[in-house]
Parts: structure tokens; C-alpha cells; sequence
């Protein structure tokens, strides 16, 4: 008996292991790496502008310097999983806040925010997925939307935690409620998704053509323990 539950415990820590392993692939994907994209993007434009319009290189280059610190940031996370650091630093409200001020600060997207998840932490379990499906479904809106407004609502209810993202841009035709895996690619990325469905979570979009967007996601109380 004692061997049995002492192989039980180590092949839940290996699967322990693994779990968090495709969550940091998930993250360095969508977080760090698409950070890169974008600079080497940024990059490739300014050296365009250099030479065709060097009086708007200066805008794009703080666009550039944007990205790299906010990759910076990215990579620091990282690492502090990896560290497996003791949980602690601010909560998801608060990490939610500095996240949309990064995304005001870019000035092509002005983002609402509504945040009521003050005792979760942000740096383990679901304070942590829902942080980075805050940053991903922003940066999602912020590259294929065209939106001018955005809002993020977050919200801790009594058996589950619930997150709303809408904004107004150009949208696209689907039902009125878009199950996870009829959702169209743009809509939500697939990091989204793998988040929500590790989790046991929901997720649905409404959506009609120019008449902007908005993604409801529910996650279980019970994963952010």
C-alpha cells in the first residue's frame, strides 16, 4: 500500500510537471515569442520609413522600444515560473490594471477596465491564466479588431470567476453564441482556448460584422485554489 501511494504521488508530480511545462509553452508562444514577431516587424518598418518617411520613424520606434520592454517583462515571468518562486506579489486586479495601461499607454485602443478579484494572486493557478488571457484577448483586439474602444470586465462570482472582453471594431459573422471550438481563428487564439479548456472553463463570442465584439470566459472558483 505505501508503494502503491508513493508511486501514485510521484507520477502526479510528473504530471504536475508536464501541466506546467504546456503552460509555459503556451505562454512563450503567445507572449514572448509574438513579442519578437513584432519586433522584427517593427524593425523592418522603420527601415522603410528611414528611407521613404523618415518623420514618422520616430513614432514607430517608440512602438518598437514598447514591445521590448513589454517582452522584457514577459521573459521575467517566465523564468519565475521556472524558478518555481513562492507565490506572492500583486494580485490579479492589480496586474490586470498595469496591463491595460500598457495597452492605453500604445494610444490606438482606449481600454475600460472593471476588476473585482483583489485577494486572487496574479503570479499562480487562475489568477495567472486569467492574466494572460487579459494580455492575449487585448492583444488579440489590438491587432485584428480596428477597434477604437475597448472594455475588459473581471470579476470574481461565487463559484466561478468570470472575464469579459468587448471592443467596437469590425467584428465578423457568427452566431449569437460561438461554442470554443466553432470559434473563427482571429477570434480567439488558440492559447485562449487551451487555458479555458485545462481550466474546465467556458468560452463564447458574439460578434456581427462592424458592430465590434465581445468574449465571455468562465473558469471554476475551484482552480484558483
Amino acid at each position: 500500500m505505501v508503494l502503491d501511494n508513493v508511486v501514485l504521488q510521484a507520477k502526479a508530480e510528473e504530471l504536475a510537471v508536464a501541466e506546467e511545462r504546456a503552460r509555459i509553452a503556451r505562454d512563450v508562444h503567445d507572449g514572448f515569442v509574438q513579442s519578437l514577431a513584432s519586433i522584427d516587424v517593427g524593425i523592418e518598418v522603420c527601415r522603410r520609413l528611414a528611407e521613404r518617411a523618415p518623420d514618422r520613424l520616430e513614432r514607430e520606434l517608440e512602438d518598437v522600444q514598447r514591445t521590448v520592454k513589454q517582452g522584457y517583462r514577459e521573459a521575467r515571468v517566465y523564468l519565475e515560473r521556472l524558478r518555481r518562486q513562492v507565490p506572492g506579489g500583486p494580485d490579479v486586479g492589480e496586474a490586470v490594471r498595469a496591463v491595460v495601461r500598457e495597452f492605453r499607454d500604445r494610444g490606438d485602443v482606449q481600454v475600460d477596465l472593471e476588476a473585482d478579484v483583489c485577494d486572487i494572486p496574479a503570479r499562480t493557478g487562475v489568477g495567472f491564466e486569467l492574466l494572460q488571457i487579459v494580455r492575449e484577448g487585448l492583444t488579440n483586439v489590438h491587432r485584428h479588431a480596428a477597434a477604437r474602444r475597448a472594455s475588459v470586465s473581471v470579476n470574481a462570482e461565487d463559484e466561478e470567476f468570470l472575464l469579459v472582453i468587448k471592443d467596437d471594431g469590425r467584428g465578423f459573422p457568427t452566431a449569437a453564441n460561438n461554442s470554443n471550438d466553432e470559434l473563427p481563428r482571429s477570434a480567439a487564439p488558440w492559447s485562449i482556448r487551451e487555458r479555458v479548456d485545462a481550466l474546465g472553463g467556458t468560452l463564447t463570442l458574439r460578434s456581427r460584422t462592424g458592430r465590434g465584439s465581445e468574449l465571455r470566459i468562465t473558469l471554476p472558483r475551484a482552480t484558483g485554489t
